[in-house]
């Protein structure tokens, strides 16, 4: 479980497995199932930079690229890399 903060609520967190991908954002928990993981992109935009999963379902968790330290980030595109 990546997680943000150290605050025992959970303001913005990651947990992945052998066969999904959980954002968790205060009360709301995004799900993608592993094998459902058609891309992920990196985009520059509005909100600056970002980071799309994007499912075969249409079912896609967007989260802020520097919301996660530089350690956490790696954890997680190899993560998206080995599930493309």
């Amino acid at each position: 479980m990546l997680n943000t903060g150290e605050n025992k609520a959970i303001e913005l967190g990651m947990k992945f497995s052998q066969s999904h991908l959980e954002l968790i954002r205060l009360e709301e928990t995004r799900t993608v199932r592993r094998s459902d993981i058609q891309h992920f992109k990196i985009t520059y935009g509005f909100l600056g930079k970002q980071v799309s999963v994007i499912g075969k379902s249409k079912n896609t968790i967007h989260f802020g690229y520097y919301a996660f330290s530089s350690a956490q980030r790696q954890q997680i595109i190899a993560y998206l890399q080995e599930s493309v």
